[in-house]
Formats: C-alpha cells, sequence, structure tokens
C-alpha cells in the first residue's frame, strides 16, 4: 500500500511539474509577444515622424515655389510698366530681367530637385525599416514556434517517462505479491508438516 501511495504521489508531482514547464513556456509566449507589440508599435511610430518630416519639407518647398512664381510674376509686371514708359532704355533692362528670371527658374528647379530627392530618400529609410521589422518579427515567429514543438517534446518526454516507470513499479509489486505469496506458502507447509 505504501508502494502504491509513493507511485500515486510520483505521477502526481510529474504531472505538477509538467503543467509548471507548461505555464511557464506559455508565460514566455506571452512576454515575447507583448515585446514584438511594443517594437513594432515603436517602429511604426518613428517611420510615421519621419514621413511627418517629408511632409513638412515638402510643404516648406511648396510654400517657397510659390514665393519665387509670386516674384516672378512681379517681375513680370514691373517688366511691362518698365518696357512702356522708357522703350529706349528696355532692352538692357529686360535681358536682365530675363536672366533673373532664368536664375530663379533655375533656382526653382534646384529646390524642387532636392525636395524630391530628400522625399525619396525618407520612403527609401521607411521601406528598409519595413523590411527589417518583418524580418524581426518573422525570426521571433520562428523562435516562439522553435519554443513551442520544444515544449511539447519536453511534456511528451516527461509523460513517456513517468508512464514507464509506473510500468516499473507495477512489475515490481507484482513480484514482490508473488514472492510474499510463495513465501506464505512455504511458511505454511512448515506449520502443517
Amino acid at each position: 500500500m505504501a508502494t502504491n501511495r509513493k507511485t500515486q504521489e510520483t505521477t502526481v508531482q510529474s504531472t505538477s511539474n509538467a503543467d509548471r514547464q507548461v505555464r511557464h513556456l506559455k508565460e514566455t509566449i506571452s512576454a515575447l509577444r507583448d515585446r514584438l507589440e511594443t517594437y513594432q508599435f515603436e517602429k511604426n511610430e518613428a517611420v510615421q515622424a519621419a514621413v511627418a518630416a517629408s511632409s513638412g519639407e515638402i510643404e516648406q518647398l511648396k510654400t517657397t515655389t510659390q514665393a519665387l512664381r509670386d516674384t516672378l510674376e512681379e517681375l513680370n509686371f514691373q517688366r511691362n510698366k518698365d518696357v512702356q514708359q522708357t522703350r529706349a532704355d528696355s532692352q538692357d533692362e529686360i535681358k536682365q530681367l530675363r536672366n533673373t528670371i532664368q536664375a530663379l527658374r533655375d533656382e526653382t528647379e534646384s529646390v524642387r530637385f532636392e525636395g524630391d530627392k530628400k522625399t525619396q530618400q525618407a520612403v527609401a529609410t521607411a521601406s528598409d525599416e519595413i523590411r527589417q521589422l518583418r524580418e524581426t518579427v518573422q525570426s521571433l515567429r520562428d523562435e516562439m514556434e522553435s519554443e513551442r514543438f520544444e515544449g511539447q517534446q519536453k511534456i511528451q518526454k516527461t509523460f513517456a517517462d513517468s508512464t514507464n516507470e509506473i510500468k516499473l513499479l507495477k512489475d515490481s509489486v507484482s513480484a514482490l505479491r508473488d514472492q510474499l505469496d510463495a513465501l506464505r506458502a512455504a511458511h505454511e507447509d512448515k506449520l502443517s508438516g
């Protein structure tokens, strides 16, 4: 009877250990998920901040371009006025204004080109960060899958070990009973002889 109780206690303890391991694995997976969600949130905020900064730059460039256009319109108006007032002296002034307009156009084109370049760089940076995030997510998923698989293997091994131990204990109990029966029979034979 003591042996049976010990067997039951061993079985309960093995099951309790397995339960603790399963609970620990679940807590580990939950912690990894929380960490992954936090990381994704922080990266999304960083990407949004980069896009917002690029949008602000684009708005500034648009404002600058509009200001240059307004300046060009003002210069054109002034040019026409000067031509009407002083036709004889206007040729040199028109030439200077045309040069100024060309310079402003060149500068406007340069500013627009730089703005497009910075926008493309911001988009490329954001795309690279998104790719890295996806790779990190996949890596964490693979790691969690590996942890889950190892946990299942440990549970199955623990169950198999417990089953083998129970079988050995049952075999031992059966053998001890056979020995006890043999001893009793021998003792009874001695008493009757």
